[in-house]
């Protein structure tokens, strides 16, 4: 009798309800753009006048959330951690993703047109010079000293543009002022 008490236990606390987080898009885009200073901590939204060096440009997208309880049990859920699965009610669509700026830039030779699209052209850099990752709630973009290295960019004022179409085909932009002197 005490054995089956300890193995209806075990499976009950093996098994536990499932619930989904249910995030929101707010039609907001939160960037930041920041020169990257190893040791040093910013808060998201954070946006530098002057960059004259290896910088962070992130742009997400503002999702408000809530849990909501799913009728159905997983089992070893509590052994995995009570976390919810995330589920977005509108997500980028990260092959409508553009990233320009309001002046030409020269990249190893070529040279991107003020309010082309940047981002085919950053594919030339190895992984050391440049980190580009896209996803469902945003983009962000790491520009390293290999970079400037090979990159032509007059000091100046800089727009940066990020546009894009989420998956219900609403269109999303958002424009950063920045001081560039590299």
């Amino acid at each position: 009798m005490m054995y089956r008490l300890f193995y209806v236990a075990l499976i009950a606390l093996g098994c536990a309800a499932c619930c989904n987080e249910e995030l929101i898009f707010q039609d907001e885009v939160e960037v930041t753009v920041l020169e990257i200073v190893p040791g040093e901590s910013y808060l998201p939204g954070s946006v530098a006048d002057t960059l004259r060096g290896p910088f962070q440009y992130r742009a997400i997208g503002i999702y408000h959330g809530y849990a909501t309880a799913v009728p159905t049990v997983r089992p070893g859920q509590l052994l995995m951690g009570f976390s919810c699965d995330e589920q977005y009610d509108r997500a980028f669509d990260a092959e409508t993703v553009s990233l320009s700026l309001d002046h030409p830039i020269s990249l190893r030779g070529v040279t991107v047109l003020a309010g082309e699209n940047l981002l085919p052209s950053l594919e030339q850099f190895s992984f050391q010079d440049i980190q580009v990752y896209t996803s469902s709630t945003g983009l962000e973009i790491i520009f390293l000293e290999g970079f400037f290295a090979s990159a032509d960019i007059a000091p100046g004022d800089y727009t940066f543009t990020l546009a894009g179409m989420l998956d219900d085909g609403t269109l999303i932009s958002e424009t950063t002022q920045v001081y560039l002197d590299f």
